[in-house]
């Protein structure tokens, strides 16, 4: 487990960022149609599925047992693919037109979250091999 919230801290502020980023330009955003909602619901979920993941990992990583830190890793990669899956499903079918830049958008952001949850569980696992 995370020893304190500042380990958790580069997570926070992407999302912060991201949010912040998406309300200022949102007037220029629309001009191109961009689907802001879609990308502060994309935003929101994958911070939050990110943060869960985690947090899994951090809780199966044991030095003694590195088969529990792969568990916690594909137990992660499949919370993220059920939700993303659930999530998407549900715009399509409740979307009365899709709106690819904004799925677009939200891919990009899927692997700025990616990249970030690997990195931040990397740094974990250094610390337990320490």
């Amino acid at each position: 487990m995370f020893s304190s919230k500042k380990e958790l801290l580069p997570l926070h502020l992407v999302f912060i960022v991201f949010t912040a980023i998406i309300f200022i330009l949102r007037g220029k955003l629309e001009d191109i149609n961009v689907n802001v909602g879609l990308l502060i619901g994309g935003n929101v979920i994958l911070y939050a599925v990110t943060l869960v993941s985690i947090l899994m990992y951090s809780k199966k990583i044991d030095p003694k047992r590195p088969g529990a830190a792969v568990s916690g890793v594909y137990g992660g990669f499949m919370l993220k693919f059920a939700v993303i899956g659930i999530a998407a499903f549900l715009y399509m079918l409740t979307a009365k037109t899709i709106n690819k830049s904004g799925l677009i958008g939200c891919a990009v952001l899927y692997l700025v979250y990616h990249i970030l949850g690997t990195y931040l569980s990397l740094q974990l696992n250094k610390k337990k091999e320490i």
